[in-house]
């Protein structure tokens, strides 16, 4: 039970049954609360038990030395509205200020992210815990910062998320967890009621999955094969996507302690630490750097050395591949595909090859095979001739039964 919250019918409505008196103080106006008190059991002699109890509304007024209380009415006769008109009315009576701080002061959005919420932000994985930063800093600090938790409403969170999706609806989606993952923390606390962003719908997802067939898997190889000698980074990261159906994120912060000849020991990914299989060619791929680079042994000077380093910054990763991936797609004739995608088709042509659903999940990483499922796709052409292969077999089985006198 809250001892603290914004009181209104709605909130008042929510409260369960107490087994002892107890005072609910509002948020917004100091020393406006309400009381509750428990149901009257059914004795001999004793009222009726009716509903959750009693609840009245009170205000506290400190005047001359002396603090007052005085019983504004019943809820729900009296409604929460009135019941603040008429305290605002007797603190203005008494020359108390309208909204003054409480003895338990509510913190900012700032106060309580550096405070309260630190714990949970250390139980998150290091490369989530940046992303989490990131969205701190860039979106939800700057707007949110200075306010006091209970002065965040519903359509102070959906303002920001409106205009925030008009460039970045991915973006938004991302950083509207973040938020809403921060007021249930500080609902935990008992510093707010309910979390202003409940019921913000996210943006829809974007386009598709797209595969790619085997001819736009010819010409994206021979693409790349012309641009190497210019952006070898790029496109071994995006050789090594397509053989082994790996995140971005997961390739182009790959360490070369975590290579282990025909595996990748990945020490953090999506779903935690996981081992990756590797065929020939993404191996002999991965030797080739390891020549190119003049990395001799896995000795433990190196061991943390990016495998996929930035040409500027060689102690920093490769920065993002999407400037080059946009003009590598173009000249290869698939424009629209995303470096996701090649994901898809990773798992795509996996099924298609008759891998498995489990085996694929292991490839993939992922820890349901209902996500493994998503990503499996056929071509509308391989579905047309299943079906056309299935009703052959069934009219055989129909002529064959006529032939027979059976129908």
């Amino acid at each position: 039970m809250p001892n603290r919250m914004y009181l209104t019918d709605r909130s008042v409505q929510s409260l369960k049954p107490v087994k002892k008196d107890c005072y609910i103080w509002d948020t917004k106006l100091a020393g406006f609360a309400l009381r509750q008190w428990p149901s009257k059991s059914k004795s001999r002699g004793a009222t009726p038990a009716r509903g959750a109890g009693g609840k009245s509304w009170v205000i506290y007024c400190y005047h001359d030395g002396k603090t007052t209380k005085t019983t504004l009415g019943r809820s729900p006769q009296m409604n929460a509205e009135t019941a603040r008109m008429k305290a605002r009315a007797l603190l203005l009576a008494a020359n108390v200020p309208e909204e003054v701080e409480t003895a338990l002061n509510i913190p900012t959005f700032a106060e309580f992210v550096a405070n309260h919420w630190q714990a949970d932000c250390k139980r998150m994985k290091p490369s989530t815990q940046i992303r989490t930063q990131i969205a701190l800093n860039c979106q939800l600090l700057p707007r949110f910062g200075d306010m006091r938790l209970d002065q965040i409403t519903r359509q102070d969170t959906l303002k920001w998320f409106d205009h925030y999706s008009r460039t970045a609806p991915g973006g938004a989606n991302r950083t509207l967890d973040v938020l809403r993952q921060i007021f249930i923390a500080a609902m935990r606390f008992d510093l707010i009621a309910y979390s202003p962003a409940k019921g913000i719908i996210p943006n829809k997802r974007g386009r598709p999955m797209r595969v790619l067939s085997k001819d736009e898997i010819a010409r994206l190889h021979q693409v790349l094969d012309a641009m190497r000698p210019r952006l070898t980074n790029t496109v071994d990261i995006i050789r090594m996507l397509l053989l082994t159906g790996c995140r971005a994120g997961e390739i182009r912060l790959l360490h070369w302690q975590e290579v282990k000849g025909n595996r990748l020991t990945l020490e953090d990914s999506k779903t935690g630490p996981r081992v990756i299989w590797i065929s020939a060619v993404a191996e002999d791929l991965l030797k080739e750097r390891r020549r190119e680079r003049g990395v001799p042994s896995q000795t433990q000077e190196l061991a943390r050395e990016y495998v996929f380093p930035s040409a500027q910054h060689p102690n920093m990763p490769c920065c993002s591949l999407t400037r080059s991936w946009h003009i590598i797609r173009k000249m290869a004739r698939i424009d629209g595909v995303r470096l996701h995608d090649l994901r898809h088709s990773f798992a795509s042509h996996a099924i298609r090859s008759g891998l498995p659903v489990p085996v694929i999940q292991k490839l993939l990483g992922h820890s349901s095979p209902v996500m493994t499922m998503r990503y499996i796709h056929y071509a509308d052409d391989e579905v047309a001739t299943a079906a056309i292969e299935i009703g052959e077999k069934l009219q055989s089985l129909i002529t064959e039964g006529e032939g027979n006198g059976i129908m």
